[in-house]
Order: structure tokens, then sequence, then C-alpha cells
């Protein structure tokens, strides 16, 4: 686990782990579903994360290697026309956007 992205990690797991295309039926589902299930800290620290995330200049090979490599996610948002960089950032809206509703 990276230790650095605790939450992310958890997210990684719990939503996009090895049964997430059998669970849900589209990423954004899944993003959705991660804020009633976790709860509004969860929600603000995976936030932060993100921001951090999003405020590196890691490339996207080295996003990819993160979230699939390191934090095992089974979901790769280039499937959906998206970059590593533009998923997060997205993940971060529909997150805010749940969080505001």
């Amino acid at each position: 686990m990276n230790t650095a992205y605790e939450e992310l990690w958890q997210f990684a797991a719990c939503f996009f782990g090895q049964d997430f295309d059998l669970d849900y039926s589209t990423a954004d589902e899944a993003v959705l579903d991660f804020a009633p299930e976790q709860g509004s800290e969860a929600v603000e620290s995976l936030l932060a994360e993100i921001d951090r995330l999003l405020s590196t200049s890691l490339t996207d090979d080295e996003l990819r290697d993160l979230w699939v490599t390191q934090l095992h996610a089974n979901y790769d948002p280039r499937d959906d026309g998206l970059t590593y960089r533009e998923w997060f950032a997205h993940v971060r809206d529909l997150l805010t956007q749940a969080k505001a509703d």
C-alpha cells in the first residue's frame, strides 16, 4: 500500500477491486457509491489526497502505475477515453458534487 494515499488505496480496493465490473455498470457509479458508503470524513480525506495527487507533476504513466500497480485498482480510465489525470479530476468533481447534494 502507498501510505501517502491511504484513502485513495481504500477507494481503489473497495470500489475498483477485482469485482468492480460485476458490482457497478460504470466507473461513475462506483465513485458515487463511495460518499454514502464511507461518509463525509472519508470523502474529505479522499478529496484532499486527489488534490495533492493532481498538484504533482506525475506523468500519466506514473499515475497509472500508482493506480493500477501500487493501489491495485482494476479500472483503466483510458477505456472510457480519459487520461489518468483527467479521470482523477473527474472523480474529484463527482465527489465534490455528491458532497454538496
